[in-house]
C-alpha cells in the first residue's frame, strides 16, 4: 500500500533570515544525499550555532541545484541551511552566513511519505509545473518538517523558485 501524500498547494514566497549554511558538491557526496543522511548534519550545525550563542529556528533546510562543470559534466550542489534567531558575523569555513534568502515566487509542495519516493515525486511535480506553463529555476529548497522514528518516512515542504510564467 502506498501511503505517500504529495499535495500541490500554490505559488508562494520563501523568505529566510539569518541563514547559516554549509555547501557540498557532488564530488564531495555520492549524488544528492538522502533525507536520512541529512540528519547527520544537524550535529555540525548545532556545534557552530552554540559556539556563537545563537539558536536555530525551524527545520533543517536543504538546497539542491545543478550546474555545468568546466569539464562539461553536470554537478549537483547541495547546501544545508539553518535559520537562526540572530545574525552571526564571524563564521569560518566551511560555513557561510546570509542575512536573507528571498525567493518571491515558488512552486510549493508538501510531501509526506517514504524516502525512496521523495525525489521521484519532486521530478513528477516539476513536469506538472512545466505543463502549467511555469519555468522553474534549477534550485530546490527542502524544509524537513518531521520524521517518523523507526522507518524511512518523513514530511517536507518543497519550494521550487519560479523563473517565469507562460513560457
Amino acid at each position: 500500500m502506498n501511503n505517500n501524500k504529495t499535495e500541490l498547494f500554490s505559488i508562494v514566497p520563501l523568505q529566510l533570515t539569518n541563514v547559516l549554511s554549509i555547501s557540498l558538491s557532488s564530488e564531495d557526496v555520492d549524488g544528492i544525499p538522502s533525507p536520512k543522511t541529512v540528519r547527520g548534519f544537524l550535529d555540525i550545525f548545532e556545534d557552530c550555532i552554540a559556539a556563537h550563542g545563537a539558536k536555530a529556528i525551524g527545520s533543517l533546510i536543504m538546497k539542491t541545484s545543478n550546474v555545468m562543470g568546466s569539464d562539461g559534466e553536470m554537478r549537483f550542489l547541495v547546501s544545508y541551511m539553518r535559520e537562526l534567531d540572530v545574525f552571526i558575523h564571524d563564521v569560518t569555513e566551511p560555513f557561510e552566513v546570509q542575512e536573507t534568502v528571498s525567493k518571491p515566487s515558488c512552486f510549493y509542495i508538501k510531501f509526506k511519505g517514504m524516502e525512496e519516493d521523495f525525489f521521484p515525486s519532486i521530478f513528477m511535480r516539476r513536469s506538472q509545473a512545466k505543463e502549467k506553463g511555469l519555468s522553474l529555476a534549477k534550485e530546490i529548497y527542502i524544509l524537513f518538517v518531521s520524521e517518523d522514528v523507526g522507518d524511512d518516512s518523513f514530511e517536507a515542504e518543497i519550494y521550487m523558485p519560479v523563473e517565469a510564467e507562460g513560457r
